[in-house]
């Protein structure tokens, strides 16, 4: 809300695209702001997924005092998990935390001369932490009155064919409902076939077009519209 408001992106109703827990957030912005959202495509994102989909992994917001110690982390069996293939792919728990360690930040501290020990912390901060559930997820599906697209990979391990009608199903009063698959792709589709998934992703928004138009110039100010 505060995004849209600075950029004064509410003079006109907007399409939002929400990936993992962001498609959680995208439902929940366009149940609160039906005024405002004009469409939420959800990539990736159902309240039948696992539990832990919608919440961080806890070794998201890790510290360690040296690399040695990222490592030994990594090493740990507890990161060991099934893999998801397909196309020559393969996408783990332990190749998602050695990419964060690579992109992690190293600090170096100085008091008095003395050098401290270097601190390596991931990249996140504490407030996007969420508290929401399948439920409360399923009921902003319901209540949706905007257009709602599901967008998922043919191999995803979070949504199948199954789970994409029935959130398709549960959406009765949005004014449009379509689920789109892509093909040959995991749950990390926008890396498996870029120019496909945008392509989705431009034929999702299309439905919307009417929607984001503002007849006979409507005054629109964000507390006409509910934003804080």
């Amino acid at each position: 809300e505060s995004f849209i408001i600075e950029l004064d992106l509410y003079v006109r109703p907007v399409a939002i695209v929400g990936f993992g827990l962001g498609g959680l957030v995208a439902a929940a912005m366009a149940n609160n702001n039906p005024r405002l959202v004009a469409a939420a495509i959800l990539v990736e994102s159902s309240p039948l997924a696992p539990a832990d989909a919608y919440r961080f992994f806890p070794l998201q917001t890790a510290a360690f005092s040296s690399v040695v110690e990222a490592a030994r982390a990594l090493a740990s069996p507890i990161l060991d998990a099934p893999e998801e293939k397909s196309s020559g792919r393969e996408r783990n728990l332990k190749y998602m935390c050695t990419r964060a360690v690579l992109s992690s930040t190293t600090t170096d501290r100085r008091d008095g001369g003395v050098r401290e020990p270097s601190l390596t912390r991931w990249k996140m901060d504490h407030g996007f932490y969420s508290n929401h559930t399948a439920e409360s997820f399923w009921d902003d599906i319901k209540h949706l009155q905007c257009h709602l697209s599901l967008v998922y990979g043919e191999y995803s391990s979070y949504v199948d064919t199954s789970d994409a009608k029935s959130i398709v199903s549960a959406a009765g009063l949005a004014k449009s409902a379509r689920a789109y698959r892509v093909l040959d792709a995991t749950r990390r589709l926008i890396e498996d076939d870029p120019k496909y998934f945008l392509d989705v992703i431009l034929t999702a928004l299309s439905h919307a077009d009417d929607d984001m138009l503002i007849a006979n110039n409507e005054p629109r100010r964000p507390e006409s519209l509910g934003l804080p």
